[in-house]
């Protein structure tokens, strides 16, 4: 019925009737589907960043770190109180700590990448989301050393205030990937 629907909708008919096709042909399992979909909207809807513009807020952070952005330009993005971001060298908890460790890295790698291999989002609820990385990290030092690391990192976000595009970072944590 489908594939006659769908040539249907090739001839010229309205696409509505392959939608309605799909969604009266359904099962149980069409009804669990609709009810994980109603739940993911309604998470949504109840939240100011859905999982989408959270994975952008994760592109736009390995953005500015790819580019060597100006630390000032990170700042707002790291969250005031309680932060915490854990690297397999040192552990930061403020935004002075992570400027001291920023222009480190400033004087000691050339360039770098960091490709995402694995990208999870989660919207925990009350301004809170978790994010679930395998990140690929490339680098050439300013001794022209190559180095490549592959690392698992796991994120704590909440809302930032209501003038900022973007969430803040609470805790940030890296460990070297497993899988």
């Amino acid at each position: 019925m489908v594939q006659r629907t769908v040539q249907n909708s090739i001839n010229g008919l309205s696409c509505a009737a392959l939608a309605l096709t799909i969604v009266v042909s359904g099962s149980a399992a069409h009804a669990e589907d609709l009810e994980q979909y109603h739940s993911a909207v309604a998470t949504q809807q109840q939240s100011r960043f859905s999982q989408n513009a959270i994975k952008s807020f994760v592109y736009h952070v390995f953005a500015l770190y790819d580019k060597h952005e100006d630390v000032s330009k990170f700042l707002p993005l790291l969250s005031d109180d309680g932060l915490e971001m854990r690297f397999p060298e040192t552990t930061l908890r403020s935004k002075e700590d992570f400027k001291k460790w920023y222009a480190g890295i400033g004087d000691n790698i050339q360039s770098n990448t960091h490709q995402l291999e694995k990208r999870d989002a989660k919207i925990l609820g009350n301004g809170k989301y978790e994010v679930d990385l395998i990140v690929l990290w490339q680098a050439l030092t300013k001794e022209n050393r190559y180095i490549k690391f592959r690392a698992h990192q796991t994120w704590l976000l909440r809302d930032a205030k209501e003038d900022s595009p973007w969430p803040q970072i609470v805790r940030y944590v890296v460990e070297e990937a497993k899988e």
